[in-house]
Protein backbone atom coordinates (compact mmCIF):
# COMPACT_ATOMS: atom_id res chain seq x y z
CA UNK A 1 0.00 0.00 0.00
CA UNK A 2 1.45 3.24 -0.95
CA UNK A 3 1.72 5.69 1.53
CA UNK A 4 -1.30 7.75 -0.04
CA UNK A 5 -3.53 5.06 0.64
CA UNK A 6 -2.56 4.91 4.17
CA UNK A 7 -5.26 4.95 6.53
CA UNK A 8 -4.02 8.58 8.60
CA UNK A 9 -3.01 7.40 12.37
CA UNK A 10 -5.97 8.15 15.19
CA UNK A 11 -4.59 11.21 16.89
CA UNK A 12 -4.73 13.10 13.45
CA UNK A 13 -8.57 12.37 12.59
CA UNK A 14 -9.26 13.59 16.46
CA UNK A 15 -10.26 16.97 15.86
CA UNK A 16 -12.46 16.34 13.23
CA UNK A 17 -13.66 13.98 15.00
CA UNK A 18 -14.48 16.14 18.35
CA UNK A 19 -15.57 19.08 16.05
CA UNK A 20 -18.73 17.22 14.49
CA UNK A 21 -19.42 16.11 18.30
CA UNK A 22 -19.40 19.98 19.71
CA UNK A 23 -21.35 20.55 16.77
CA UNK A 24 -23.90 17.90 16.62
CA UNK A 25 -24.74 18.75 20.36
CA UNK A 26 -24.31 22.24 20.45
CA UNK A 27 -27.29 21.52 17.79
CA UNK A 28 -29.26 19.25 20.10
CA UNK A 29 -28.58 21.62 22.91
CA UNK A 30 -30.27 24.40 20.87
CA UNK A 31 -33.52 22.17 19.84
CA UNK A 32 -33.87 21.45 23.52
CA UNK A 33 -33.49 25.42 24.73
CA UNK A 34 -36.08 26.22 21.96
CA UNK A 35 -38.51 23.57 22.63
CA UNK A 36 -38.39 23.79 26.42
CA UNK A 37 -38.90 27.52 26.09
CA UNK A 38 -41.81 27.03 23.51
CA UNK A 39 -43.45 24.74 26.24
CA UNK A 40 -42.74 26.85 29.21
CA UNK A 41 -44.51 29.71 27.60
CA UNK A 42 -47.40 27.71 26.14
CA UNK A 43 -47.95 26.61 29.80
CA UNK A 44 -47.38 30.27 31.20
CA UNK A 45 -47.50 32.44 28.36
CA UNK A 46 -48.21 35.45 31.48
CA UNK A 47 -44.15 35.43 31.41
CA UNK A 48 -44.71 37.26 27.95
CA UNK A 49 -47.29 40.17 29.30
CA UNK A 50 -46.61 40.76 32.88
CA UNK A 51 -43.52 42.05 34.51
CA UNK A 52 -44.04 42.19 38.36
CA UNK A 53 -41.91 43.85 40.99
CA UNK A 54 -42.08 42.66 44.24
CA UNK A 55 -42.28 44.97 47.72
CA UNK A 56 -43.61 48.42 47.37
CA UNK A 57 -40.39 50.90 47.91
CA UNK A 58 -42.39 53.59 48.60
CA UNK A 59 -45.45 55.03 49.54
CA UNK A 60 -47.96 58.60 49.64
CA UNK A 61 -46.52 59.07 52.91
CA UNK A 62 -43.01 59.71 51.32
CA UNK A 63 -44.82 62.59 49.72
CA UNK A 64 -46.92 63.94 53.35
CA UNK A 65 -50.18 62.78 51.10
CA UNK A 66 -53.14 61.52 53.94
CA UNK A 67 -54.11 58.01 52.60
CA UNK A 68 -55.11 54.51 53.67
CA UNK A 69 -53.52 51.32 53.20
CA UNK A 70 -55.90 48.85 51.91
CA UNK A 71 -56.11 44.92 51.36
CA UNK A 72 -58.32 44.40 48.70
CA UNK A 73 -59.72 40.49 48.60
CA UNK A 74 -60.52 38.97 45.42
CA UNK A 75 -63.51 36.02 44.46
CA UNK A 76 -60.67 33.09 44.48
CA UNK A 77 -58.73 34.79 47.52
CA UNK A 78 -55.91 36.36 46.36
CA UNK A 79 -55.42 39.49 49.20
CA UNK A 80 -54.11 42.90 46.58
CA UNK A 81 -52.28 46.16 48.17
CA UNK A 82 -53.95 49.06 47.30
CA UNK A 83 -54.26 52.72 48.48
CA UNK A 84 -57.44 55.07 48.90
CA UNK A 85 -56.80 58.78 48.91
CA UNK A 86 -59.23 60.53 50.33
CA UNK A 87 -60.64 63.87 48.16
CA UNK A 88 -58.81 67.04 48.80
CA UNK A 89 -61.42 68.64 50.82
CA UNK A 90 -62.34 65.70 53.36
CA UNK A 91 -64.83 68.46 54.82
CA UNK A 92 -66.78 67.75 51.69
CA UNK A 93 -68.20 64.55 50.49
CA UNK A 94 -66.48 63.06 47.21
CA UNK A 95 -68.00 64.50 43.90
CA UNK A 96 -66.11 60.82 42.91
CA UNK A 97 -63.76 58.44 42.49
CA UNK A 98 -60.94 57.20 39.99
CA UNK A 99 -59.76 54.14 40.24
CA UNK A 100 -56.86 53.57 38.59
CA UNK A 101 -55.14 50.42 37.22
CA UNK A 102 -51.19 50.89 36.21
CA UNK A 103 -49.06 49.34 33.46
CA UNK A 104 -47.80 45.67 33.24
CA UNK A 105 -44.24 46.85 35.35
CA UNK A 106 -43.07 47.70 38.62
CA UNK A 107 -45.78 48.26 41.16
CA UNK A 108 -47.88 51.09 42.83
CA UNK A 109 -45.06 52.17 45.02
CA UNK A 110 -43.65 53.79 41.16
CA UNK A 111 -46.76 55.41 41.08
CA UNK A 112 -46.68 58.43 43.16
CA UNK A 113 -46.20 60.72 40.08
CA UNK A 114 -49.36 59.65 38.33
CA UNK A 115 -50.97 60.09 41.68
CA UNK A 116 -49.65 63.96 42.13
CA UNK A 117 -51.04 64.26 38.66
CA UNK A 118 -54.84 63.04 39.80
CA UNK A 119 -54.59 64.95 43.15
CA UNK A 120 -53.91 68.16 41.05
CA UNK A 121 -57.67 67.59 39.89
CA UNK A 122 -58.47 69.46 43.19
CA UNK A 123 -61.48 71.34 41.93
CA UNK A 124 -62.89 68.06 41.18
CA UNK A 125 -62.68 66.83 44.76
CA UNK A 126 -62.33 63.44 43.70
CA UNK A 127 -60.90 60.52 46.03
CA UNK A 128 -58.38 58.07 44.68
CA UNK A 129 -57.99 54.00 44.84
CA UNK A 130 -54.81 52.68 43.28
CA UNK A 131 -53.83 48.82 43.29
CA UNK A 132 -51.51 46.16 42.76
CA UNK A 133 -52.37 43.08 40.69
CA UNK A 134 -51.76 39.72 42.06
CA UNK A 135 -47.89 38.90 42.28
CA UNK A 136 -47.29 42.40 42.01
CA UNK A 137 -46.12 44.41 44.90
CA UNK A 138 -47.05 43.28 48.01
CA UNK A 139 -49.96 41.49 46.77
CA UNK A 140 -50.22 37.43 46.71
CA UNK A 141 -50.77 35.25 43.72
CA UNK A 142 -49.66 34.97 39.91
CA UNK A 143 -50.36 37.56 37.32
CA UNK A 144 -52.96 36.18 35.01
CA UNK A 145 -54.80 37.60 32.61
CA UNK A 146 -58.24 36.39 34.28
CA UNK A 147 -56.57 36.95 37.21
CA UNK A 148 -56.65 40.58 36.47
CA UNK A 149 -60.28 40.73 35.69
CA UNK A 150 -60.99 39.46 39.38
CA UNK A 151 -58.77 41.94 40.63
CA UNK A 152 -60.18 45.04 39.03
CA UNK A 153 -63.37 43.92 40.14
CA UNK A 154 -62.43 43.06 44.08
CA UNK A 155 -61.17 46.87 43.58
CA UNK A 156 -64.71 48.10 41.89
CA UNK A 157 -66.50 46.17 45.03
CA UNK A 158 -64.58 47.93 47.19
CA UNK A 159 -65.67 51.21 46.43
CA UNK A 160 -69.31 50.05 46.16
CA UNK A 161 -69.81 47.97 48.86
CA UNK A 162 -67.63 49.40 51.72
CA UNK A 163 -66.43 53.09 50.61
CA UNK A 164 -70.49 53.56 49.28
CA UNK A 165 -69.61 55.03 45.98
CA UNK A 166 -72.35 54.87 43.32
CA UNK A 167 -71.13 53.10 40.20
CA UNK A 168 -72.07 56.40 38.10
CA UNK A 169 -69.59 58.11 40.29
CA UNK A 170 -66.16 55.67 39.40
CA UNK A 171 -63.91 56.95 37.09
CA UNK A 172 -62.06 53.99 35.29
CA UNK A 173 -58.76 55.16 34.40
CA UNK A 174 -55.78 53.08 33.16
CA UNK A 175 -52.67 53.43 31.59
CA UNK A 176 -50.85 50.54 28.84
CA UNK A 177 -51.91 47.18 29.99
CA UNK A 178 -54.06 48.98 33.14
CA UNK A 179 -56.39 50.51 29.78
CA UNK A 180 -57.11 47.36 28.77
CA UNK A 181 -57.96 46.27 32.25
CA UNK A 182 -60.48 48.96 33.01
CA UNK A 183 -62.12 48.75 29.62
CA UNK A 184 -62.39 45.08 30.62
CA UNK A 185 -64.16 46.45 33.83
CA UNK A 186 -66.11 48.91 31.79
CA UNK A 187 -67.70 46.79 29.42
CA UNK A 188 -68.55 43.90 31.53
CA UNK A 189 -70.45 46.26 34.50
CA UNK A 190 -71.68 48.54 31.42
CA UNK A 191 -73.38 44.81 30.32
CA UNK A 192 -74.79 44.96 34.25
CA UNK A 193 -76.49 48.01 33.35
CA UNK A 194 -74.42 49.96 35.93
CA UNK A 195 -71.57 51.87 34.24
CA UNK A 196 -69.03 53.89 35.45
CA UNK A 197 -68.91 58.00 35.38
CA UNK A 198 -66.36 57.77 32.80
CA UNK A 199 -63.44 55.45 31.12
CA UNK A 200 -60.11 56.84 30.49
CA UNK A 201 -57.55 54.58 28.23
CA UNK A 202 -54.03 56.05 28.15
CA UNK A 203 -51.38 54.77 25.94
CA UNK A 204 -53.32 51.63 25.43
CA UNK A 205 -53.82 48.66 22.59
CA UNK A 206 -56.70 47.19 20.37
CA UNK A 207 -55.56 43.54 21.57
CA UNK A 208 -52.80 41.72 23.80
CA UNK A 209 -52.68 39.58 20.11
CA UNK A 210 -52.32 42.64 17.84
CA UNK A 211 -49.65 43.78 20.24
CA UNK A 212 -47.94 40.92 20.54
CA UNK A 213 -47.20 40.26 16.94
CA UNK A 214 -45.61 43.40 16.54
CA UNK A 215 -43.11 43.03 19.59
CA UNK A 216 -42.80 39.26 19.77
CA UNK A 217 -42.60 38.57 15.82
CA UNK A 218 -40.48 35.53 15.58
CA UNK A 219 -42.83 33.51 18.13
CA UNK A 220 -46.48 32.15 17.33
CA UNK A 221 -48.28 35.15 19.63
CA UNK A 222 -51.65 33.92 18.57
CA UNK A 223 -51.28 30.27 20.08
CA UNK A 224 -49.27 30.84 22.96
CA UNK A 225 -50.85 34.23 23.40
CA UNK A 226 -54.71 33.10 23.78
CA UNK A 227 -54.81 33.57 27.44
CA UNK A 228 -53.30 36.28 27.60
CA UNK A 229 -56.28 37.91 25.26
CA UNK A 230 -57.53 41.23 26.16
CA UNK A 231 -60.07 42.20 23.02
CA UNK A 232 -59.73 45.95 23.80
CA UNK A 233 -61.33 47.17 20.59
CA UNK A 234 -64.11 44.87 20.32
CA UNK A 235 -64.82 45.74 24.35
CA UNK A 236 -64.63 49.22 24.16
CA UNK A 237 -67.45 49.49 21.39
CA UNK A 238 -70.27 48.28 24.24
CA UNK A 239 -68.92 50.81 27.04
CA UNK A 240 -72.06 52.78 27.95
CA UNK A 241 -70.37 55.74 29.92
CA UNK A 242 -68.10 58.84 28.25
CA UNK A 243 -64.99 57.51 26.95
CA UNK A 244 -61.78 59.69 26.69
CA UNK A 245 -58.74 57.88 24.61
CA UNK A 246 -55.34 59.31 24.71
CA UNK A 247 -52.41 58.27 22.73
CA UNK A 248 -48.92 59.40 21.45
CA UNK A 249 -48.10 59.91 18.11
CA UNK A 250 -44.34 59.31 19.11
CA UNK A 251 -45.14 56.00 20.97
CA UNK A 252 -42.76 53.46 19.42
CA UNK A 253 -43.71 50.34 21.57
CA UNK A 254 -47.53 50.80 21.32
CA UNK A 255 -48.70 52.22 18.14
CA UNK A 256 -50.54 55.37 17.46
CA UNK A 257 -52.96 53.49 15.15
CA UNK A 258 -54.21 50.96 18.38
CA UNK A 259 -55.06 54.31 20.17
CA UNK A 260 -56.77 55.69 16.97
CA UNK A 261 -58.52 52.69 16.78
CA UNK A 262 -60.00 52.19 20.24
CA UNK A 263 -61.25 56.11 19.61
CA UNK A 264 -63.18 55.22 16.63
CA UNK A 265 -64.35 52.17 18.10
CA UNK A 266 -65.39 53.71 21.09
CA UNK A 267 -67.20 56.85 18.97
CA UNK A 268 -68.55 54.57 16.88
CA UNK A 269 -70.30 52.23 19.40
CA UNK A 270 -72.58 52.81 22.57
CA UNK A 271 -70.90 55.59 24.19
CA UNK A 272 -72.83 58.79 24.47
CA UNK A 273 -69.03 60.92 23.99
CA UNK A 274 -65.94 59.77 23.25
CA UNK A 275 -63.44 62.02 22.80
CA UNK A 276 -59.23 61.74 21.77
CA UNK A 277 -56.27 63.77 23.53
CA UNK A 278 -52.78 63.71 22.09
CA UNK A 279 -50.24 63.05 23.97
CA UNK A 280 -46.58 63.82 23.65
CA UNK A 281 -43.33 61.31 23.79
CA UNK A 282 -42.53 57.81 23.66
CA UNK A 283 -44.83 55.37 25.64
CA UNK A 284 -43.04 56.15 29.09
CA UNK A 285 -42.82 59.77 28.74
CA UNK A 286 -46.09 60.99 27.29
CA UNK A 287 -48.56 60.65 30.49
CA UNK A 288 -51.82 62.21 30.73
CA UNK A 289 -51.49 62.82 34.18
CA UNK A 290 -49.09 65.35 33.45
CA UNK A 291 -50.12 68.85 34.15
CA UNK A 292 -50.05 69.47 30.41
CA UNK A 293 -54.02 67.60 30.14
CA UNK A 294 -54.78 68.35 33.70
CA UNK A 295 -57.52 70.92 32.30
CA UNK A 296 -58.40 68.92 29.51
CA UNK A 297 -59.29 65.97 31.56
CA UNK A 298 -61.19 68.55 34.06
CA UNK A 299 -63.49 69.62 31.33
CA UNK A 300 -64.10 66.15 30.16
CA UNK A 301 -64.97 64.92 33.94
CA UNK A 302 -66.85 68.18 34.95
CA UNK A 303 -68.98 67.21 31.21
CA UNK A 304 -69.33 64.06 32.93
CA UNK A 305 -70.99 64.93 36.31
CA UNK A 306 -73.26 66.95 34.32
CA UNK A 307 -75.16 64.18 32.70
Amino acid sequence: MSPAEQTPPDHQAAPKSLLRQFLRWSLVATAVLIVSALGLLAARPEFLLFHPKPHVAQTPEARGWDYEAVTLVTKDGEALGAWYLPPPSPSKAAEGVILYAHGNAGNIGDRLGVLEGLRALDELNLAILIFDYRGFGDSTGRATTEGTRLDIDAAWMHLVAIRGHEPDSIVLWGRSLGGAVVIDQAARVSDQGTPPRALIVESTFTSTLDIGEAVYPWLPVRTLGRKLDYPSKDLISTVTAPVLVAHSKDDTLVPVSHGEALFEAAKGGQSPEAIYVELSGDHNEGHLSGPRHTEQVAAFLRATAAR
